[in-house]
């Protein structure tokens, strides 16, 4: 399926993709055996097969998805124990050779792998259409387990029952449609389609106009009828570009005859003979290419991009992939690689990383949205106790400038409640007597006698030129001056309240932001998107040793237990080498490679060790023995290759990783137990790698006669090798 690739782009294989995988499937990973399978990601059907020999490749399929071979499998695989299903296709595959792959239908997305052969065959049957389904099936194609149950118009897809595969090869493998038919015949199947498409409205009791029935032109060649649906929505625009039409032509029961011609028609399937034809040939034909469409990334993406900074393709969108360039892409931005499974393989890494840096990006805001609510609410708080205790300080300044004022109307009015006075007669009083301009009478706003106060408005005096007036409430219980005590100790019980809150509020938003910056760690954590974009790094063939280099550039291995040391005494100690070994318990055997110099005749014979080389050897062996942990200062030695025996004197046997040295041991001298740790860089263009060519130089070489005689060959580097 596809999209428009102006919005979300093509986001799953369609039929002519899965051909382009299944054919270099059959060139690269036929006849190699599964080691190991692993659950995929955890939000998605999907899993990694692991193949051996060379690189060891690993195939990742994503039921519904995709399916290719891919490099960034650390970031795809899923840690933990395996999942039941998983599980079950270890007890079945593992071990068994991958026969066949072959893709069933009429570039239809099912792609049956066959593993084994006899009673130990196999087949894993990989759905990619729908939500898809991923199928383990027996020599006889009963299905043993599945991901989903679901059912075909006939049989039912379910364990215990028969994968239908003569049905699903069956589909589409006729070669009646446009394909087929003359311009004529294809005015009439539109014409069908277009009548059927309506009667299927008028049974739906959705009632359209002939203008809204219309489909585009590009939606009727996708149909099933056409014959040409298995072309994909990609090569099926390509082929209506070429005959010169657009494939959004619409096409109802008002335009069916106007639409297009009977030349068009003509033009059209000719294209879809020729052109596509063409296209499907050269998937099957050649080892294939891809390619990516992409976009430069906006501005608005800024931020994402940023977590994405120093890996490949930040400044850009991926959009679409393709096994061949078509003509709806000419002009576009393309990125070009050696294989679709390659192009594929990087696009959904990027596309990966795009998600866990938007995850990451939106985990981050509601880490910091939360923490900026926490610190409005905080300020709010304060801002709040500081107004509440400003306008205490400012009722309780004006009280005592107008404290005369003040005491005559509460004087007033306690007089007229001690004469019992009603409450209702005495608000008539104060608006009679506000009436007449009584200047005590006319500071009384209002009466809240159920409270036992009044509310007076005292011109403020205190702002400037211009009187204004602000209304205090003043207890009746209590005289002007005492009104005013009273108010200033409750500003002074807020201030102190405010200041205690400030320091309660600094601890918060201090836990807060600890507990975002550990949310933001977590998130950071999960979308792991370094390893996500980057492919992994092929180990080299001695990485799985303890090994160093030595200054003057020699390589140095050492076993990690006795099986190792097993190894790399009968694979990899060669004429010529050096066995180091120490009389310390838990002394690992180690080989210093010797330098080779390649002869006219193709051969290659070794050149002297370097007495430096052999020090810092002798040191790691030493290094790596019990000497370390008891900081014992002791000797090791060294003798050449052929002195190295497994064969045990008789009646002895020679435990694994032991081996019998005869000859004379050559004692180094005892060396301090020193050891540093490097970081390896990858020089990725010629340039960096002419500068640092001869940083580690060996001396011992370069004051042999055999030097001076061919030095033109050893400055170039054409004649060593290590």
């Amino acid at each position: 399926m596809t999209k428009n690739a102006g919005k979300s782009g093509k986001i799953r294989f369609d039929g002519v993709d899965v051909s382009a995988v299944v054919n270099q499937m059959q060139r690269e990973l036929l006849g190699r055996r599964i080691i190991n399978i692993y659950d995929g990601v955890s939000d998605s059907d999907s899993f990694l097969i692991k193949f051996d020999g060379d690189g060891k490749p690993f195939l990742f399929m994503e039921s519904g998805v995709r399916f290719h071979t891919t490099t960034h499998q650390s970031s795809l695989q899923q840690e933990g124990m395996p999942s039941p299903f998983c599980s079950k296709l270890r007890k079945h595959l593992r071990g068994l050779r991958l026969e066949r792959v072959t893709q069933l239908g009429n570039y239809d997305r099912v792609i049956n792998l066959v593993f084994g052969s006899g009673e130990l065959r196999h087949s894993l049957i990989l759905e990619l259409y729908a939500r898809g389904n991923l199928i383990l099936a027996d020599s006889s194609y009963k299905i043993l387990a599945l991901l989903r149950s679901h059912e075909y118009e006939e049989v039912s897809v379910k364990v215990g029952e028969i994968y239908p595969v003569t049905y699903a090869t069956s589909l589409g493998s006729t070669t009646e449609g446009l394909l087929g038919m003359t311009a004529e015949q294809a005015l009439v199947w539109v014409k069908d389609e277009v009548n059927n498409h309506q009667q299927k409205q008028k049974n739906s009791g959705k009632s359209k106009k002939g203008s809204q029935l219309a489909i585009p032109l590009k939606a009727f060649l996708l149909k099933p009828s056409s014959g040409a649906y298995h072309y994909g929505p990609s090569l099926l625009e390509h082929c209506i570009l070429c005959a010169g039409l657009d494939p959004n032509t619409r096409i109802g029961p008002d335009t069916v005859d106007d639409a297009l011609s009977i030349g068009d028609w003509s033009e059209l399937i000719n294209s879809l003979n020729v052109e596509g034809n063409s296209k499907l040939k050269s998937i099957v034909s050649s080892e294939g290419s891809g390619h990516i469409l992409y976009r430069i990334n906006d501005a608005k993406s800024q931020k994402t991009s940023s977590r994405l900074e120093g890996l490949d393709h930040t400044d850009k969108v991926l959009q679409e992939f393709h096994p061949y360039i078509l003509k709806q892409h000419e002009g576009r931005d393309i990125l070009n690689y050696s294989s679709f499974a390659e192009a594929v393989d990087e696009f959904f890494a990027h596309l990966g990383g795009q998600k866990q840096a938007l995850r990451a990006v939106a985990a981050e805001m509601v880490a910091q949205q939360r923490l900026d609510k926490i610190r409005n609410d905080q300020q709010q708080r304060i801002l709040s106790l500081e107004r509440e205790q400003d306008k205490l300080k400012k009722h309780a300044e004006l009280i005592e400038i107008h404290a005369d004022e003040v005491e005559k109307a509460l004087n007033v009015i306690n007089s007229a409640l001690d004469t019992g006075m009603d409450w209702e007669a005495l608000n008539m009083l104060v608006e009679v007597e506000q009436k007449n301009e009584n200047p005590i009478a006319l500071l009384i706003k209002k009466l809240t006698l159920d409270q036992d106060a009044i509310i007076i408005s005292l011109p403020d005096t205190l702002i400037g030129e211009e009187t204004t007036y602000t209304d205090v409430t003043v207890s009746l219980q209590e005289s002007a001056h005492g009104n005013a005590r009273d108010m200033f100790a409750k500003y002074r019980a807020f201030k102190e309240k405010s200041q205690k809150t400030l320091e309660a509020s600094t601890k918060a938003l201090k836990a807060a932001e600890a507990n975002a910056q550990r949310q933001l760690a977590e998130a950071q954590k999960k979308s792991n998107i370094t390893t996500i974009i980057q492919a992994a790094r092929k180990p080299l063939w001695f990485e799985k040793f303890h090994w160093f280099i030595t200054s003057d550039n020699y390589l140095v291995l050492g076993g990690r237990d006795a099986h190792q040391n097993e190894i790399l005494v009968k694979r990899y100690l060669r004429p010529g080498d050096a066995y180091l070994h120490a009389d310390v318990h838990g002394a690992a055997s180690c080989i210093l490679r010797a330098k080779r110099r390649r002869r006219e005749d193709g051969r290659t014979e070794p050149l002297l060790l370097a007495d430096q080389a052999l020090r810092e050897a002798g040191n790691f062996t030493i290094c790596r023995s019990s000497a370390w942990a008891s900081k014992m200062v002791t000797s090791s030695w060294w003798v050449e290759s052929h002195q190295v025996s497994k064969t045990a004197p008789t009646g002895e046997y020679l435990s694994v990783g032991s081996f019998m040295v005869r000859g004379k041991k050559n004692f180094l001298p005892p060396t301090q137990l020193e050891m540093g740790l490097a970081v390896l860089f990858k020089l990725g263009d010629e340039d960096s790698i002419a500068r640092h060519r001869n940083e580690r130089r060996d001396f011992t070489l370069l004051d042999s006669s055999d030097f001076n005689t061919n030095a033109e060959h050893y400055i170039k580097g054409t004649n060593i090798e290590n």
